[in-house]
């Protein structure tokens, strides 16, 4: 048995074979705000009024930081995971 899932009105899947939406980029109808998440990223981004933004980087659930256009957002440029090198194994 498949796990559980809901349907959300208006996010129904247009893919065939796929149990719910392939989504990496959601918002509501009034565009208020965007999240953006791909698969292969290992951030979210989310966009939105200067209050959103502030609420965020202020909630200790988050790790969450401000990003400007131009910043690194690879592996590379994550300042608060900086990539460690592999250790020889035995």
């Amino acid at each position: 048995m498949g796990a559980p899932h809901r349907t959300v009105s208006g996010w129904e899947c247009s893919r065939s074979n796929q149990e719910a939406p392939y989504t990496s980029m959601i918002w509501p109808e009034d565009h208020a705000w965007v999240v953006a998440s791909e698969e292969d990223w290992d951030s979210t981004i989310i966009a939105g009024s200067r209050t959103l933004v502030d609420s965020i980087l202020a909630d200790d659930r988050f790790e969450a930081f401000e990003v400007h256009e131009g910043d690194d957002l690879s592996r590379d440029g994550d300042l608060l995971n900086p990539r460690r090198n592999p250790t020889a194994g035995p």
